[in-house]
Order: structure tokens, then sequence, then C-alpha cells
């Protein structure tokens, strides 16, 4: 029976060890042994598991293994299972380190995440084997072995805890060499960093429905709302646009939201994107928040209660105000652009100092207001002088 998913310490553990087979017998006997039951079948591998692995210390036989797969084959077949074993031969010949790297996973969690049904034990293995080449590319890329590592995985199953099982070799080695006990070896530690970047492709690979689901709601949804939708279309956004407005400094150039001369203004950018969501996306952000809980929830699981799961839910939220306090800061360069423009009708002729595509431009983005304002607007010639009059309106409303 499985436990309650408030017992899961962490939902997913990632380890990396390695072998030397110059340096001690027993090592040069588990690089072998892996290599010749390379091509033998799951029930072969399974019951010589322990000739070859580096975890025995840390898990029991499984309960049942997975068929082998790479970075390119989700099966392999008898010819393929041989081209790799005389690769993996190859590399033990010339001497190369044999990584083993272990996800093991907590299946109460993914459970929760929805890859596995603990009722009738099936599991989503094409999510796993995403999982494993996420984490391998990572790995390679890192650790300067893109070129030159070749890996094999499986996936075993036990009741508690599935685990994917990843060996990696490098058949013509490339690692930089030093010397270990008057021997001059490849390096086979693997940067914590990188080991660190590993789980962390795990865990984004697992929450990537969610991931995409939330970027589809704040890029697709809201902040292209924003940019369809002028401030001056509701009078909650108008006023407090105009009273922004009136406050920032002269230069445009520094109207981006993370800029020191905004800093004195991000409150009032703020409040200006939670009244527009309040008024146009209320439902889309609330299950922006809803699926940004469960991603807190989820990271905690999964690195454990110490991990940085707050800091990265604060952080989406204060990439969400950035971006919302960029689109309205967009909007309030281009009004400030129409409103400090020339009239078209005193633009010479001959296009003095304004080419014909950006009086063109200039028309558009002035039709485009001009619909969005009050009636009483909409007739009339979008010029200066009428979003001046318009600024003096809007200010008096606030004065009042």
């Amino acid at each position: 029976m499985m436990k309650q998913s408030n017992d899961i310490k962490a939902g997913i553990i990632v380890k990396t060890r390695f072998i030397d087979k110059t340096l001690q017998k027993k090592d040069e006997k588990a690089f072998e042994s892996y290599v010749d039951y390379l091509d033998r079948d799951e029930a072969v591998r399974k019951q010589h598991f322990n000739e070859f692995s580096l975890y025995n210390d840390y898990m029991d036989n499984p309960e049942k293994m997975g068929t082998l797969f790479t970075e390119q084959q989700d099966s392999l077949s008898k010819e393929q299972k041989q081209k790799i074993k005389e690769l993996f031969k190859k590399a033990f010949d010339n001497d190369s380190i044999m990584w083993q790297t272990v996800i093991s996973f907590d299946n109460r969690y993914l459970a929760k995440m929805g890859v596995y049904d603990p009722v009738t034990k099936t599991l989503d293995e094409n999510k796993m084997r995403e999982c494993t080449r996420a984490m391998m590319k990572t790995m390679l890329d890192q650790e300067d072995m893109s070129m030159s590592g070749l890996w094999s995985a499986s996936i075993h199953y036990n009741t508690d805890n599935i685990h994917i099982h990843v060996t990696t070799v490098e058949p013509n080695p490339t690692r930089k060499k030093r010397n270990i006990n008057g021997k001059l070896r490849p390096q086979g530690t693997i940067s914590p960093k990188t080991r660190q970047a590993m789980k962390s492709k795990v865990v984004n690979t697992i929450l990537q429905a969610d991931r995409e689901m939330m970027d589809e709601i704040v890029r697709n949804k809201i902040i292209r709302g924003k940019n369809s939708v002028w401030s001056f279309e509701h009078p909650k956004l108008a006023r407090r646009f105009v009273k922004l407005y009136r406050k920032l400094p002269a230069d445009r150039r520094k109207w981006f939201y993370n800029m020191n001369a905004m800093k004195p203004f991000q409150n009032e950018i703020d409040d200006m994107t939670r009244v527009f969501v309040r008024i146009y996306y209320q439902k889309e952000f609330a299950k922006y928040q809803r699926l940004l809980v469960r991603e807190q929830e989820t990271f905690k699981e999964a690195y454990g209660e110490n991990s940085k799961a707050d800091d990265y839910a604060k952080n989406k939220m204060n990439d969400f105000y950035q971006r919302m306090g960029n689109a309205i800061l967009k909007e309030m360069r281009e009004y400030s652009k129409i409103i400090h423009s020339p009239a078209p009708d005193k633009i010479s002729k001959h296009g003095h100092k304004q080419s014909a595509a950006h009086i063109s431009g200039l028309h558009g983005c002035l039709n485009g207001i001009k619909n969005a304002l009050q009636a009483e607007w909409k007739q009339r010639k979008l010029n200066q002088k009428a979003y001046h009059q318009l600024e003096s309106n809007l200010s008096m409303d606030i004065s009042h």
C-alpha cells in the first residue's frame, strides 16, 4: 500500500558514480559485465544486475527491468544492440571512464504528476525516456562530451521507487587527464553544477505540461491582450495611465520596467497590472496562480523541504509583473510619441524629418487609438491638440 503523498521527502533523486577500470580490478569486472550483458534480453540482465550495477548499496534488484533505450531509439533491435555493444567494447578497450547515473522517483510523486497510475501500475514510459534524454543532453553538453559520449538506459520497476539507470562511456576518450596514484587518467568526476542541472532538467521535463499552460496564459492571453487593448478604453485604467504618465522622466529610453529610473514608479505600474487583470483576465489569472501553487508544491516534493521552491514562485510572479509593466510602458512610449509628433497637416509634402512610411504608421496608430476613445472624439481629427485636450480632461477627473 502506497504512503500518503504528504510523506514525500524528495520525489526525485539523481545520483552519478563512475569507475575507472585501470585503477581497481572490481571496477574492471563491473565494466566488463555491463558490456557482456548489453545485448541480452531483460530477464538475463535483471538476473545479473548486481554484477554491473554501481548502486548495490543503494537499491535492491529491480522487480522488472524495461528494454534498453538510447538517445535515438526507444527500443533496440538485435542488430542495434550488437552495434551498441561494439561501441561499449571499444570504450572498454580504450580505457574510458564508465559513468552510471540513476534517476530515482518516489512513485507517489509520479502518481501526483499524472505520470504513474498506482492502481494499474502503468507508467508513462515516453515521459521517462523524455526526462532521461533531456538530462543526458545536459550532462554531455556541460561536461564537453556532446560529441564523444555514448549512453544506454533502462527503466527499473520497484514497488515504491521507479528508477532509470543510465550508463555512459566515451568510445574515444576526450576527458582531461590528471595524475591518480601515478597514472595519468581521464577526469571521472561530474561537477556539482552539472549534477544540479541534470536534476533540474528532469524536474522541468516532468512539469513541462504545466509550464506550457502557464506560458500560454501569460504570453498568449494576458500580455497579448494588453498589447491589443488601450488603457483609454476603461476609465479606471485611463486615470491611472495619465497620472503615471505625467510623472515619468522626459527620456523615453528609460521607460522600461527594470531600469533604475522606473524603480520609484513600479508600485503604480503594478497597480495598473492588477486593475487590468481584474477587468479583463480575472479567470485566466486565477488559473495561472493555481498552477503556480501546484508547481511550487511539486518543486518542494521534488527537491525536498529545504529547496528554493518559494523563491521560484516569487520569481515567476516578479517576471509576470515585469512583462506586464513593459507592455504598459510600451503603450506610454507610443502615446508620448504621438502627442509630441507634429500634427499630420503640418508635415511638409516633402516629408521633412518624417518618412512616408513613418507618416503612414503614425496615421495607423492614431486611428487605432481613435477607435478606443470616447464617442465624442470618434469623428474629430486626431492630432496633437486633441490628445492634449484628452489629457487635460482626464487630469480634471483625477483632481475631482
